[in-house]
Order: structure tokens, then sequence, then C-alpha cells
């Protein structure tokens, strides 16, 4: 188990099959879905809005998309007080964004 999980993310990647194998007789199985479902909660990124990264940004003026080369090709993220429209082919990730 410590060679195939050396970060939280390979560790969620793991199966429950493959943890209970590992951690057993630690561990039952609903110990560790509850064990993983615990580690998703802790280490999950806080999601933030745009309205309450506007207010955190005084002296700023543009917002990151959170993607470096995006920001780029953008000069610096999305400039505060205008308005942006993302267009593109269907599937190319504009909801996600």
């Amino acid at each position: 188990l410590a060679e195939q999980a050396t970060t939280v993310g390979k560790l969620l990647k793991l199966s429950q099959i493959v943890l209970l194998r590992a951690l057993d007789p630690v561990l039952t199985f609903s110990e560790c879905e509850e064990m993983t479902r615990r580690i998703c909660i802790v280490c999950a990124a806080s999601p933030k809005s745009a309205l309450s990264m506007l207010d955190h940004s005084e002296g700023i003026k543009y917002l990151s998309s959170g993607i470096n080369s995006f920001d780029k090709i953008l000069r610096g993220g999305f400039q505060i007080g205008t308005i942006s429209e993302l267009v593109g082919r269907a599937g190319v990730g504009k909801t996600q964004l």
C-alpha cells in the first residue's frame, strides 16, 4: 500500500477492496469507506464564488482563472469590472471553468 499510495490523490484512487486487503484486520470494509469519505472532506478544496473573490480583491485588477496558461492568454486573468464571455465548441470545458 505504501508504494501505491504516496499521495492523498493516489490513495483515493485505490479501490475499497485494495484498501481492505492492505488494512485488514485493522479496518473493516465499512471503516475503509468511512476513512475514504473523511479524507475527501478534509482534503477537498473549498469552493470560491467570483463574488467572494471580488470582495477580497482590493487593488487587484484581474481574477485568476486558476489555470496559469489560460491566465497568460488573458494577460493576467479575468479583468475585474468587465464581462467575459467564453465561447467554443461543445465539450471543450466551458461549463467546468
